[in-house]
């Protein structure tokens, strides 16, 4: 009985005054049970390419010659705070 486990997936996406985007991915997991522990961890390749807004639509373009159209919402009263991309939110570092 017992132990302790997590799991973590993340998303960075940062947009450029250029039109230039790049996304990081990864995720990681580690538990602990019986007085062992295992971490595991992966990253995905930076993705780069370039990205265009028209209305409510966010085109991205990345170098490798894919391509994705997304839904783009803000806050009118902030639209620098943050941004919902097809419903998954992201806040503005600072």
């Amino acid at each position: 009985m017992g132990g302790t486990q997590l799991v973590a997936a993340w998303t960075d996406v940062r947009f450029f005054q250029d039109g230039r985007v790049e996304r990081n991915r990864g995720a990681g997991a580690a538990g602990a049970s019986d007085g062992t522990s295992v971490v595991t961890g992966s990253r995905r390749p930076v993705q780069t390419g370039r990205c265009h807004i028209k209305g409510l639509a966010l085109a991205l373009r990345w170098d490798d010659g894919t391509r994705e159209r997304r839904l783009l919402i803000t806050d009118p009263a902030d639209a620098k705070s943050a941004i919902w991309i097809d419903g998954q939110g992201y806040a503005r570092k600072r």
